[in-house]
């Protein structure tokens, strides 16, 4: 039994040693990787460096040319801005000078309208006192019409009795003149 213990003992030393062998292997592979990984890092790191040494270089170049098209965009900016100037005075004075012929216009348009609406007004009360007028004329024309209708016919029953009457007159006179 204690043999058995013994062996068992063994057997746990022997698979924690290669548990422990297999880890350090392990281990050491990772090592190997990290050192290739950082020799390609550095090989990188020391690619980066010349390429921003030739960065830096292109940049100060850059950096020279933007200096000297940035005095140029400043003394063309300085023109832009005088002339800026000239044309914002200019359109504050059109700008008024419109206003004013707004205002003056507006004012018109003011008298216009009121011109307008007392020429309607006047307009409607001639309109209003025409068809008053005419509808006074027609029933006046109407009365005269039937006044001169009725003295039409009177006249004629007053001819058809004179007539008559002379008709009976000379009737009258032929009978006494014929006695």
């Amino acid at each position: 039994m204690e043999n058995e213990e013994f062996n068992r003992e063994r057997f746990r030393m022997f698979a924690n040693f290669f548990s422990e062998m297999t880890e350090i292997k392990r281990e050491l592979n990772e090592g190997v990787k990290t050192k290739v990984e950082l020799n390609n890092a550095l090989s990188q790191l020391q690619s980066l460096a010349e390429e921003s040494r030739n960065a830096r270089d292109s940049l100060e170049k850059q950096i020279a040319d933007i200096n000297a098209e940035r005095e140029l965009l400043t003394e063309e900016l300085e023109r832009e801005h005088q002339e800026r100037q000239g044309i914002e005075e200019q359109f504050r004075a059109t700008k008024t000078h419109l206003e004013e012929q707004l205002i003056n216009i507006n004012q018109e348009m003011d008298i216009l309208k009121k011109d307008l609406e007392r020429e309607v007004q006047e307009k409607l009360r001639i309109e209003d006192e025409f068809c008053k007028v005419k509808t006074s004329l027609e029933a006046q024309i109407f009365n005269i019409n039937a006044e001169k209708e009725k003295l039409i016919n009177d006249l004629k029953n007053e001819r058809s009795a004179f007539q008559q009457e002379l008709a009976n007159l000379k009737q009258s006179i032929n009978q006494l003149f014929k006695i």
